[in-house]
């Protein structure tokens, strides 16, 4: 009897000695201001895939204008909007807050009617990578969620179905459709996640779209990761400095990793726009053309201003 406990103890050592040893993904140091730079999508998709191969349940967000889609065009790009949107402020008396409502509304005709492109050729291929192995992908974008419709449009054209991603549920996504403020607060006392002392401007989450309204992406992806479920691991890809370091902040206080990389594929053409005055100029001119046109036939808000006067004169 005991010669069998032995030898079941061999086989067993034995069985365990076979067996394969996966390997985490190894980072880079992490520099100093809390995240990582890369041109390439591929650069976190590589890590998070052996990620998942060492076992490792993986989480990957994505921003998605300048991160996975881009305007092909200027009119309607990010840079664009951030110029219109810096000549709004200059024109804004001092002590007021500015009014970008105009722009905003403009931008979504933009986003309606333009087929945007994936930032990189391999953009999709790279997402649909993650998800074959059932990595979950979400994007979390700034998009206000009146331009659900147009994002999902904008998303499938260029080849990207983030509607495989799981579901968000409770505490954030208590009911399906519009989040307020109460629903967002109360997710953040059961997950215990700090929130700012002004009311919260509505989100919506669904189909693996998160959208926020320009609120702070920092917050709102603790948010929805645990909302998600259990993760080991998070990726975090946007080409916003702004939001890279609000989801640095808190990445430093979570418990989960969450690797933060600040994408710049389109970085040079984004620059090269913002010192080009002439194209933007050029720009708001067929902007202000295309809406002189259709106000003709059409009552909008939009008719109600111009680039040229002050933008925010309804």
């Amino acid at each position: 009897m005991r010669s069998n406990r032995i030898a079941a103890l061999f086989a067993g050592l034995t069985l365990l000695s076979a067996a394969p040893v996966f390997a985490a993904a190894e980072h880079p140091p992490l520099p100093a201001d809390g995240f990582y730079t890369t041109p390439d999508l591929k650069t976190a998709a590589d890590l998070a895939r052996a990620d998942h191969a060492a076992k490792k349940r993986v989480l990957f967000v994505v921003d998605i204008d300048d991160t996975i889609l881009t305007m092909p065009q200027d009119l309607g790009s990010e840079a664009w909007l951030s110029e219109r949107m810096a000549a709004i402020k200059a024109k804004t008396p001092e002590g007021q807050t500015p009014d970008y409502e105009p722009i905003f509304y403009e931008q979504a005709l933009w986003y309606q009617v333009t087929n945007m492109q994936p930032t990189q050729a391999d953009g999709p291929a790279v997402i649909a990578g993650l998800q074959d192995l059932g990595i979950p992908v979400y994007a979390l974008t700034a998009r206000d969620p009146n331009l659900r419709g147009q994002t999902e449009r904008a998303l499938s054209k260029a080849g990207y179905d983030l509607s495989k991603a799981p579901d968000c549920a409770k505490p954030l996504c208590a009911r399906r459709g519009r989040l307020r403020d109460g629903e967002i607060r109360a997710a953040g006392a059961a997950l215990k996640v700090s929130l700012a002392d002004t009311a919260y401007r509505e989100v919506t989450v669904q189909d693996g779209v998160m959208m926020v309204a320009g609120q702070d992406k920092g917050t709102m992806l603790r948010l929805l990761m645990g909302s998600l479920g259990k993760y080991d691991a998070v990726y975090f890809l946007d080409d916003s400095r702004r939001n890279i370091d609000n989801v640095a902040r808190v990445a430093k206080s979570s418990k989960t990793p969450i690797y933060v990389y600040h994408y710049t594929g389109v970085l040079p053409k984004v620059e090269a726009l913002h010192k080009d005055k002439a194209r933007l100029s050029a720009a708001d001119a067929v902007s202000d053309a295309t809406r002189t046109v259709m106000c003709l036939q059409v009552q909008s808000d939009l008719c109600d201003y111009t680039h040229t006067g002050a933008e925010a004169s309804k």
